[in-house]
């Protein structure tokens, strides 16, 4: 006989073909026998095949059914020995012990309420097969909160019943651990008799309590040893070992460990989960992938895998994929602290500073934050610009870690706060010279930027580059740091280096776009990230920030949700596209798509503390108060510790118009958060609306006492005796904080005061003084340049204003005023600085506006009306400016158009204050 192709069929096939029909065919009953020898032996890779020959002649035998998930949960697949053993009660196959091991698998997979379900109400007819559902039902009461007595009960009977039943009494051991201590577990154990003392789970928990209870490390390792001589298949035992000699550094034993349950349990999913580890563990990162990404395909759901899998692609610089498994492992157990951590590590490499600090929030909330997370939360706040919470977080850490570098940090960043900045900065020089670590480097950095020291920064930086060299960091803050000086061209090259050490260095990435948009060359930025959303087309943070792009430059709206439900789609369970996509609508007043956004994510992720905040801002936006309210309440709930619930609470309140319950929340927020300055700034507000102005100032002295060498609390406290027209005790409150920190904010509020009260030769000195002293004031100049401006003092507003810009050459706002004052005083160069006011910003309808002015000042009266139509088609509903337009129309001779206008504009009635001049207009046409 030959085959199509002209050959005769291949010899193997041949006799395969031949044995299925020899030595008189298929026998069930002989290979039953032979698998439950091969179970027996433990040989399961055996037995699995004996009985998957035997269903592949009988798919309906109930008995092949049973052996196969006796098999399956042995090697420690108890998802597949379930529906093996629901296959098998669906073939009518009846035995005790399937369903007692039915329920064992069922408890192993963490289903403990279904357990309970199931079977509460089954009693089996074999003794010891009831013995042991009657302790599985126990250990899932235990395992569910409150259900401790009721597992009590059921062991009580399980052993009135069979007084030796070993499982029952390991069982109890464990309750007793729980309720009364490690001791009288032990004790529990040692009396249980000779059969628990050559039982493998009962030395297993033997070697827990003294590991955990009792911290004898090396006494816990034999009872685990033990238990593996008892049991070589004993998966905990084996996992236990690892995780001990792990703790122990011992990297060589715990390999070996891997190799032994390799032997016990080759075909477990858990042995190569603990391969994956190991394999991490040693660096071989390509071979750990390979492992995990195999195992995630069945076990898409394991923490520990997707801990471990996150970890590594870490490693390789698979920042996105890191992302993907790690928000998952958090998504599924919020409270994982390691996978948080590493989370955040991984938003910082992606340059999501917000989405790290957002991770961070619960473990920052714990009663002692770990050091590591305190690290990470002062790099978030480094990294996203906020150099007051970066330092006060590296303060926090090095509190955290007594006895080792960092400890010298904090000390040296207390002298900084001190005052005694030329000691604190030695140490802090000394400390970044002499350790391998980088807190100190970026603490540093941070103080150094923080008071304005900027060469001095930069040399911190370039100190930091060359204890990194092959990393982006140092590079990376230095473009930003050069970015915030306005030194686009040396930002631009600092982070096209950060580039060169790693090219998918996002934060870099989104920096050189923001320039771009500073430069005005938006379709840049755009082609720039739309770059990075190419060739990574799940990196979320790359595609949101080009939905923010977008949305800046006015896309369509389609466009810009498009791509973010892309991210979503990337990422089901990232919190921040939901979040923006919310916020996106709110921007544009959209409340219904805002709070259908809102849902969706509730939907996706109905537990997460930021999608449950963004609805609760949607509702407030569409008037839905007390549904706010209560969304608040259960933000609250899963972050106990969280401020920001009780902040929005409070808004709440006060739009609801109860002023009292918002004090309430407030209060609430600062039990938890007694500095919050948002907290105190609401409160002071309320308490003014309640006219109780001397409960707003003691508020404000709490904030003075808390903040002694700020001079946010005299400036609240000035605020306050202003308002109520204090005036002698504002200007006590704001000469009090002149000198202290940021006492920039104050010299205009007292500069104000003084000019107020007609003490205008005493405002003058003081203004002259201020200056004397600190000359590159630019918040001081620009006060008194608008202070110039609205007094009609032309010549003022146009010499502060040339100061201003003398220090800062590209700030649009004081080029237009500028314009404006030069218009004022008919000067020619008006229309050269109000052109240049429209290049810096060309999306500003006042700097048009002012164009238009300066264009007709000098009789270029068709310019000035093209200017004056731009001003109107980017602020439609100002009326001003198209009560301008209308004029320069019928100066450039557009009757008709200006017509247009001046009817547009008289439709709006009493809500125009200048129908005086509509009105007069329009009896010239």
């Amino acid at each position: 006989m030959y085959g199509a192709n002209g050959h005769r069929p291949g010899l193997l096939a041949m006799l395969l073909a031949l044995g299925l029909t020899a030595c008189g065919g298929f026998d069930e009953q002989k290979s039953l026998a032979s698998a439950k020898q091969h179970l027996e032996q433990r040989n399961f890779e055996a037995a699995e095949l004996e009985l998957k020959s035997v269903l592949q002649e009988k798919p309906a035998s109930g008995e092949a059914r049973y052996l196969l998930g006796k098999t399956l949960q042995a090697s420690g697949d108890l998802a597949a020995a379930e529906g093996e053993y629901r296959k098998a009660l669906e073939a009518k196959f009846r035995s005790d012990d399937l369903i007692a091991s039915l329920a064992r698998a069922m408890l192993g997979r963490g289903r403990h309420a279904k357990v309970i379900e199931e079977f509460s109400s089954v009693t089996l007819a074999e003794p010891l097969a009831n013995a042991e559902l009657q302790t599985t039902l126990a250990d899932a009461h235990a395992r569910t909160p409150g259900g401790g007595e009721r597992a009590e009960t059921i062991l009580s009977a399980v052993l009135q019943a069979q007084p030796d039943f070993v499982p029952a009494r390991v069982m109890r051991a464990r309750l007793l651990a729980v309720r009364s201590g490690a001791d009288a577990a032990l004790k529990e154990l040692a009396t249980a008799g000779p059969a628990a003392a050559n039982n493998a789970d009962a030395a297993f928990l033997q070697g827990m309590l003294l590991l955990n209870g009792k911290q004898d490390l090396e006494g816990g390792m034999a009872a685990l040893e033990r238990a593996i001589k008892l049991k070589p298949d004993h998966l905990q035992a084996h996992t236990t070992l690892m995780s001990v000699l792990l703790f122990k550094r011992d990297l060589p034993g715990a390999t070996r460990q891997v190799e032994a349950l390799k032997k016990a349990l080759p075909f477990s999913p858990y042995t190569k989960l603990a391969e994956g580890q190991m394999a991490y563990l040693n660096g071989q990162h390509l071979q750990a992938r390979e492992i995990l990404q195999g195992l995630l395909r069945f076990m898409p759901d394991n923490l520990r895998a997707l801990y471990i899998a996150g970890a590594v692609e870490l490693e390789l610089n698979s920042l996105v994929q890191a992302e993907t498994y790690l928000s998952k492992a958090v998504a599924l157990t919020p409270g994982l602290a390691p996978a948080r951590l590493m989370l955040a590590r991984t938003y910082l490499r992606t340059g999501q500073a917000s989405k790290a600090l957002s991770v961070l929030g619960p473990v920052l909330e714990a009663p002692s934050p770990s050091t590591e997370s305190l690290v990470l939360a002062a790099e978030a706040h480094l990294q996203s610009g906020d150099l007051t919470a970066s330092e006060l977080y590296f303060r926090k850490a090095d509190k955290a870690a007594p006895g080792n570098a960092r400890v010298r940090t904090a000390l040296a960043l207390s002298e900084l706060g001190r005052g005694n900045e030329a000691a604190g900065f030695s140490e802090l020089q000394a400390l970044a010279s002499s350790s391998n670590e980088t807190v100190a480097d970026l603490s540093l950095i941070s103080a150094r930027v923080q008071r304005g020291q900027i060469p001095a920064a930069l040399e911190a930086i370039a100190a930091l580059e060359a204890k990194q060299p092959d990393k982006p960091l140092a590079a990376y803050l230095r473009g930003r740091l050069l970015l915030s000086q306005r030194d686009l061209a040396g930002a631009r090259t600092s982070l096209d280096k950060a580039l060169t050490k790693d090219p998918v260095y996002f934060p870099a990435i989104a920096s050189l776009a923001a320039i771009d948009m500073l430069e005005k060359k938006p379709q840049d930025a755009q082609a720039r990230l739309e770059s990075v959303v190419k060739s990574q087309p799940r990196n979320v943070t790359a595609i949101l920030a080009l939905a923010d792009q977008r949305a800046t430059q006015n896309a369509p709206v389609a466009e810009v949700t498009a791509l973010i439900d892309k991210a979503i789609l990337a990422n089901p369970s990232d919190a921040e596209a939901y979040s923006m996509l919310v916020g996106y609508h709110l921007h544009a007043k959209r409340h219904k798509a805002a709070l259908d956004a809102a849902q969706r994510g509730i939907t996706a992720l109905p537990k997460d503390p930021t999608v449950l905040g963004v609805l609760g801002r949607a509702q407030l936006a569409s008037g839905e108060v007390n549904q706010a309210l209560n969304t608040f309440s259960q933000v609250a709930q899963l972050q106990p510790r969280n401020v920001e619930p009780h902040l929005l609470s409070a808004e709440a309140h006060v739009i609801g118009q109860k002023p009292d319950l918002a004090i309430r929340s407030l209060m609430r927020a600062l039990e938890l958060s007694p500095d919050n300055i948002t907290a105190q700034r609401q409160l002071i507000q309320i308490e003014l609306r309640q006219n109780r102005p001397e409960r707003a100032v003691a508020v404000a002295r709490t904030v003075q006492r808390q903040r002694p060498d700020d001079a946010m609390g005299f400036l609240l406290e000035g605020n306050i005796e202003i308002r109520r027209r204090q005036w002698d005790n504002a200007a006590r409150a704001l000469r009090a904080g002149l000198e202290k920190r940021h006492g920039q904010e104050v010299a205009p509020r007292l500069h104000y005061v003084l000019k107020t009260t007609n003490k205008s030769t005493e405002a003058d000195r003081f203004a002259q003084n201020w200056l004397k002293k600190y000359p590159k004031d630019t918040g001081f100049l620009a006060y008194l340049g608008d202070l110039s401006l609205a007094t009609g003092n032309w010549a003022g507003a146009e010499e502060h204003y040339r100061k201003m810009l003398e220090i800062d050459t590209k700030n649009a706002g004081a080029t237009n005023n500028l314009a404006w004052a030069l218009t004022q005083q008919s000067k020619p160069e008006s229309i050269a600085f109000a052109q240049r006011a429209v290049d810096l910003d060309p999306t500003s309808p006042a700097a048009f506006d002012t164009l238009a002015t300066a264009l007709a000042g000098q009789r270029q009266s068709v310019k000035a009306a093209e200017a004056a139509a731009k001003a109107v088609s980017m602020a439609p509903d100002w009326a001003p400016y198209r009560l301008h337009w209308a004029k320069l129309l019928i100066d450039a001779g557009e009757k008709a158009k200006a017509k247009e206008q001046l009817d547009q504009l008289a439709q709006l009635g009493s809500a125009f204050s200048g129908q005086a001049d509509v009105k007069r207009l329009l009896a010239t046409l």
